[in-house]
C-alpha cells in the first residue's frame, strides 16, 4: 500500500492549494479551470471552488471554453478536456482521502504519473498534430 500524505493550505483566506506527498515525493497539485472570459493578462475561470480570476501571462490569451491547469492563481498549461477530467478525477480521489474514505484505488487515477515514458512535468502526449 502506498503512503500518501495530503495537506490543504489556505493563503490569506483567498487561495487554497493542495500539497501531497506520495511515496516521499512532494508535489503542489494544480487545479483544472475552464476559461469563461479572457481579459488583458488574466481570465475569469470556473472550476473547483467556483469562479476565480487567473493570470494567463504564461499561456497567452485563450478562447472561452479552454481548460487550463492553475497553480497559485496562475494558469501554467493549456489542457485538453480529457486531461482536465482526468485531473479532476484524481482530485476527487484526494477529496475522498481527506474525508477518511479508506477503500480507495490509488493506482488508476495516478497511473499516468507512474509511466516511465511520461515527460517530466508534463502529460503523456495523447493529441495528434495533424
Amino acid at each position: 500500500m502506498r503512503q500518501v500524505i495530503v495537506a490543504t493550505v489556505v493563503l490569506d483566506n483567498t487561495e487554497t492549494i493542495l500539497v501531497a506527498e506520495i511515496e516521499g515525493v512532494s508535489v503542489c497539485i494544480g487545479i483544472p479551470m475552464q476559461i469563461i472570459e479572457q481579459r488583458e493578462f488574466s481570465a475569469l475561470c470556473q472550476g473547483r471552488g467556483g469562479e476565480r480570476v487567473v493570470e494567463t501571462l504564461l499561456i497567452g490569451e485563450q478562447p472561452p471554453g479552454t481548460w487550463v491547469l492553475t497553480y497559485l492563481g496562475s494558469a501554467r498549461e493549456v489542457l485538453s478536456p480529457e486531461e482536465a477530467h482526468r485531473i479532476t478525477a484524481a482530485l476527487d480521489l484526494v477529496d475522498a482521502m481527506l474525508n477518511g474514505d479508506e477503500a480507495l484505488d490509488l493506482d488508476a487515477p495516478f497511473a499516468d504519473l507512474m509511466d516511465p515514458a511520461r515527460p517530466p512535468g508534463g502529460f503523456q502526449p495523447d493529441r495528434s498534430d495533424g
